[in-house]
């Protein structure tokens, strides 16, 4: 499940095997919760969705972008604007 952690400015993975004190994973965003507009960063994320290859696309909010995050071959943590 991906979470779109609007306070914070990231987008977590949790896992179903996950509990409240492992936490989840930071895929998107600044893992220290600050908003910025770079590539690597977010402000105010309200939705993310993946497509059937498990890309992320992130409503980026505070940025006015929609911001492609690519999943495939390779995680990565720097997105790509498509919109914005």
């Amino acid at each position: 499940m991906y979470i779109a952690n609007t306070d914070r400015h990231v987008i977590v993975k949790w896992l179903a095997s996950s509990s409240a004190s492992s936490g989840g994973t930071v895929v998107a965003g600044s893992a220290a919760g600050t908003a910025g507009s770079t590539s690597t960063s977010l402000n105010t994320p309200t939705s993310v969705t993946r497509d059937s290859q498990g890309n992320l696309y992130v409503v980026d909010q505070g940025n006015h972008r929609i911001q492609l995050f690519c999943q495939y071959p390779t995680p990565t943590t720097i997105g790509i604007t498509i919109a914005g």
